[in-house]
């Protein structure tokens, strides 16, 4: 299922399946639900489509009475009796007519024909909505030439933050906030349609001498009230449009969603009008995907998605703050959002963005610049004389061993910190977050500054004691070895390289001194600067290990090479793969990222025994996630083995064959579809394939708990503990350590694995997978086959629960950029194009064999 920007997902539920048949209105209790008998249809002239929403049609036509053109909005033919849909547009009708405000459509009134149901009428907008808007603007189409000026987009934004306030005051929320609901008329105006999805909260309704919305049913309509349904174990309701869904709306945590959700909303129109984007989030991928990423709050900063728009600093706090993932900080109300929006366009200081004297003096200069230049000639006149003098006296005097001493003791505080903070990050301990690392990171850049300053005042005075100069050399090594260890720490590649530049650069004159203080670290900044590390292995003589570069961006992997054990390789920087052969035949690789300076130990001599078809993952760091989409990490793991095939029909067979109960024998049967057919098994009764199926092809079309049965079985056939991979278990074994995209490297390769774009998969119109390993280039680092085509896999979270599995990986039914290491997908029932495989979580005394 996929979903455009504009698609509204109306109270669907997930996961989804046979949706409950809807009662029937009849035309009495149509009439019955309104309280009158309402005006005709038929009295409406000339006609013409205005638009087409999920379940509602919106007509132009004229009132016979008033001789004036109205809207008409009324329900598509296939929801006209559906008594849920039918209330639902009352609801809607009654709500937008009780919020009456210039910013929000009036409602006219409200009826029924038997031609087309229940209808009500608005005013008619002779314009375009913001969705077209922000496509023309785009496009740079002349018609949208007008709302070029930023200033101008922001007075519409701002109309929009006024109705929303109203509508706020009013105990109504939208919950459905995008451009697309936004109407910006010919001359000016500016209207929030859509009022479908909105809730009424009557705790929240501040309407003045206690006159509140009035939503109640007509008292003598005679209907019985509808039983309530319940939701299946495991659903979540979700109601919007997933690009534009707040985080607790995409994850169905309805009693979360408040105002603070249409905060959220107004945050992505605000993102829209700024980047000239469709959405906040890629909108055109599967609907899964997306609220998936919407849960989350995967949005990438308005600058860094549009660069070259020339966004203000300022704009971009503001609309980040309300798309805060966190509730807390997000705006607490439209009114604040808007205030903000008003103090960058009237040139205040804005709560988002700074809160220093300084960003208010230049915001004071920007609004009243003959103010600063006064207090400047002051400053001047008064203490520009003195000021120097105390800069020279300070530069020569002892209070200046006194500010380094203490800029290099908090500078060793931070440096601690950012490291212990770091390596809590790699191991996924909850109290570590990525923003205090960044922090104390900061932190330790400034005041290692402020110490190498002090050190230069120092340096300025030569003729200092031979003590005095010990001091300042080790004291100068320590800082810029802290510096390295960081980078090294990080991965940080081009930090590492910028700053030993900089600083051989900025200390030329004591260079030889330094080389001379402190050995190891020369021999360090040489390897940097040559961009050299080193790889010392530990390996038993009768283990053979040879090394190649892998350069993820290369076309073709690099020569083997033999390696000796106990002994230094020298080798350039880069990514190389290791392969270990063992007296018993077996081979194991280990991917190795050796950076610049940094000297890599590699233990081959105590490895767990492998299991018979299964690939030894080494603990260690590993790149995740996406860098360019903000959420790349670098994440330490224990070491696990993984299957080196996806389960295949023959070995699922014989669990399911060993079934005793008929009904999870049903449930746990493979299906197939072929287009435009009923699903049909891919074995009989009997556990015998039916044709074209083999027994060495992956199992698929079976659902997540049945995946899970079968690693139980497993379980307790073998006695070590089997599962379905974690997300990163399964993007380890994919992608190695150097974060490379595709399994074979960075370049996307049309046919390396079996996906949609291969031939043999027909344009992706394929019914199923072919055998398992038949394509060489979808291996990875690890010999670990078909991560990037045939099938995408299931995989589960110690967190996740409920009826629906994330899945990972390409398939034969899409395309070749999409079978990437770390795209994630959802599914809540089998697919045709998920399989999986199992990991093996290591006994407690096993070593992790860590790089």
């Amino acid at each position: 299922m996929t979903t455009s920007t504009g698609d509204t997902l109306n109270a669907a539920t997930l996961p989804m399946g046979t949706a409950p048949e809807e009662p029937q209105l009849t035309e009495q209790e149509m009439r019955a639900l309104l309280g009158h008998a309402g005006d005709g249809w038929e009295h409406f002239g000339r006609m013409r489509t205005l638009g087409l929403g999920g379940s509602g049609e919106v007509f132009s036509g004229k009132d016979p009475g008033l001789r004036r053109f109205l809207a008409v909005k009324i329900l598509r033919p296939e929801y006209r009796s559906q008594r849920k849909l039918v209330e639902s547009f009352i609801r809607e009708a009654r709500i937008t007519a009780q919020i009456e405000h210039p910013n929000i459509v009036p409602v006219h009134r409200i009826g029924y024909s038997p031609e087309v149901g229940v209808f009500f009428t608005m005013k008619e907008i002779e314009g375009r909505d913001l969705r077209s808007i922000i496509r023309a603007l785009r496009d740079k189409k002349p018609a949208a030439d007008r709302f070029i000026p930023l200033n101008r987009r922001l007075e519409i934004f701002i109309a929009v933050c006024q109705g929303i306030a109203f509508a706020h005051s009013k105990g109504v929320i939208h919950c459905d906030l995008k451009p697309a609901n936004v109407m910006v008329g010919n001359f000016g105006e500016v209207m929030i349609m859509d009022w479908g999805l909105s809730l009424y909260r009557n705790d929240r309704d501040c309407s003045p001498s206690g006159q509140k919305i009035d939503l109640a049913r007509n008292s003598s309509d005679g209907l019985p009230e509808e039983p309530v349904r319940e939701l299946p174990a495991g659903a979540v309701r979700v109601s919007g449009t997933p690009a534009f869904m707040s985080p607790e709306q995409a994850s169905g945590q309805m009693d979360l969603i408040d105002e603070k959700s249409d905060i959220y909303g107004l945050g992505t129109i605000l993102y829209c009008l700024l980047t000239l984007e469709s959405a906040p989030i890629y909108p055109d991928r599967s609907t899964d995907d997306v609220l998936f990423d919407a849960a989350r709050g995967r949005i990438i900063r308005p600058r860094r998605r549009a660069p070259l728009r020339a966004i203000p600093r300022e704009l971009e706090a503001i609309t980040m703050k309300a798309l805060a993932f966190d509730r807390a900080t997000r705006y607490e109300s439209a009114e604040e959002l808007l205030e903000d929006v008003r103090h960058f366009m009237e040139k205040f200081p804005v709560n988002a963005y700074r809160n220093n004297w300084f960003y208010k003096l230049k915001k004071l200069a920007v609004r009243r610049p003959l103010v600063p230049l006064t207090l400047l000639a002051a400053m001047i006149a008064g203490g520009g004389v003195i000021g120097v003098n105390a800069l020279e006296m300070r530069s020569l005097n002892e209070a200046t061993r006194g500010r380094v001493q203490h800029a290099s003791m908090q500078a060793d505080a931070y440096y601690k910190l950012a490291t212990r903070t770091y390596r809590n990050m790699q191991r996924g301990i909850p109290a570590a977050s990525e923003s205090e690392f960044l922090r104390q990171s900061i932190e330790f850049a400034n005041y290692t500054n402020l110490a190498l300053e002090g050190l230069s005042l120092i340096e300025l005075r030569k003729g200092f004691s031979q003590i005095r100069k010990r001091e300042f050399l080790q004291l100068l090594c320590h800082l810029f070895r802290q510096q390295i260890e960081l980078c090294h720490l990080t991965g940080n590649s081009t930090a590492l390289q910028a700053a030993t530049r900089q600083f051989q650069t900025r200390w030329q004159g004591v260079w030889m001194d330094i080389f001379e203080t402190d050995p190891p670290l020369a021999m360090m900044i040489r390897q940097i600067l040559r961009n050299r590390s080193g790889i010392v292995l530990k390996a038993p003589a009768a283990v053979s290990v040879v090394i190649r570069p892998e350069d993820p961006d290369r076309s073709l992997p690099g020569e083997w090479q033999s390696a000796d054990a106990d002994t230094l390789l020298s080798i350039p920087s880069g990514s190389y793969l290791l392969r270990a052969g063992y007296p018993d035949g077996q081979e194991i690789f280990f991917p190795v990222e050796a950076m610049a300076g940094k000297r890599v130990e590699l233990d081959l001599q105590s490895l767990p025994a492998i299991p018979d078809g299964f690939a030894w993952i080494p603990g260690g760091v590993f790149q995740t996630g996406h860098a360019e989409l903000q959420d790349g990490h670098v994440r330490h793991l224990p070491g696990f083995f993984i299957q080196k095939h996806e389960v295949l029909l023959k070995d699922y067979l014989a669990f399911w064959r060993q079934l005793k109960d008929p009904v999870l024998k049903k449930h746990y049967r493979g299906v197939y579809r072929d287009p435009g057919e009923l699903g049909q098994y891919v074995w009989n009764e009997q556990g015998k394939l039916n044709a074209p199926f083999t027994e060495d092809m992956p199992v698929f079309g079976i659902s997540g708990p049945a995946a899970e049965a079968y690693c139980r079985y497993r379980t307790e056939k073998t006695g070590l503990l089997h599962r379905l991979p974690t997300r990163l278990e399964w993007e380890k074994a994919a992608r190695g350590v150097d974060g490379r995209r595709f399994v074979w490297g960075n370049r996307a390769v049309l046919q390396a694995a079996y996906t949609k774009d291969f031939p043999e998969s027909d344009g992706g119109r394929a019914r199923f997978a072919v055998p398992a390993g038949l394509y060489p280039l979808d291996r990875s680092v690890y010999g670990v086959w078909d991560m990037a085509g045939n099938l995408r896999e299931m995989v589960r979270d110690p967190e996740d629960s409920g009826s629906v599995y994330r899945v990972m990986g390409g398939s034969f039914r899409l395309g070749h950029l999409q079978a990437t290491t770390y795209q994630v997908g959802s599914t809540n029932n089998g697919v045709l194009d998920a399989g999986f495989r199992c990991v093996i979580e290591l006994p407690q005394k096993a070593e992790d064999g860590n790089l």
